[in-house]
C-alpha cells in the first residue's frame, strides 16, 4: 500500500537534500510516497526535479529508528552493492543529527515489491515456518532468484579479510 508520508519528514528530507547538494531551490518532481516492506524502517519514494549529480532517477529514503543498527545496515548495503550483488546503491547517508531526526540512507529505487509480499496466506506462512526455516521446495521462486545472485563466500571482501 502506498500513502503520502507525513509532510514533516518530507519537508525535512528536502531541506537535508538541499543542504547536502548546495542547491537551495531543489524540489521534488512529484509528491513523495510512503512504501511498505521496510521492516523496521520508514521508506519514502521520491524523485527530484533537475537533480544534482548522484541523486538522479527514482530514489528511496530509508529512515531508520536505531542509529547504531542503521550504521551497520548502511555499511552492509554499501559493501554488498560494491561486491556486485544486484541491489540498490547507497547515494547518501547520515545520522539523526543531520536533519531528519533519525538515521537514514538514500538509495536507488528498485522496481518490484517486497521480497516476502504475498505470503500473508496460511499456505505461505506454513511454508516459511515448517521446521523454523525456509525450505527450497516450498519457498517462492523469487527467494531462490535473490539468493542465487549473491556471490560465493570467497568473493565477499569482508569475509576474505577475516579468513
Amino acid at each position: 500500500m502506498n500513502a503520502t508520508p507525513a509532510d514533516d519528514i518530507v519537508g525535512r528530507l528536502l531541506s537535508l537534500l538541499r543542504t547536502r547538494s548546495s542547491q537551495p531551490t531543489l524540489r521534488y518532481l512529484r509528491t513523495p510516497i510512503r512504501l511498505t516492506g521496510g521492516f523496521w524502517a520508514e521508506l519514502i519514494a521520491f524523485e527530484l526535479f533537475n537533480p544534482p549529480p548522484g541523486l538522479e532517477g527514482p530514489l528511496v529514503a530509508r529512515v531508520m529508528p536505531d542509529a547504531s543498527l542503521a550504521r551497520k545496515e548502511i555499511a552492509v548495503q554499501t559493501a554488498v552493492a560494491a561486491a556486485g550483488v544486484p541491489t540498490p546503491h547507497v547515494r547518501m547517508a547520515g545520522d539523526p543529527g543531520d536533519g531528519l531526526g533519525r538515521a537514514f540512507m538514500v538509495m536507488d529505487r528498485a522496481n518490484g515489491s517486497a521480497l516476502l509480499a504475498g505470503l500473508e496466506s496460511a499456505a505461505g506462512s506454513l511454508a516459511l515456518h515448517v521446521d523454523y526455516g525456509v525450505h527450497r521446495s516450498s519457498s517462492p521462486p523469487r527467494w531462490h532468484d535473490c539468493t542465487a545472485s549473491i556471490p560465493s563466500r570467497s568473493s565477499v571482501p569482508w569475509e576474505r579479510s577475516t579468513a
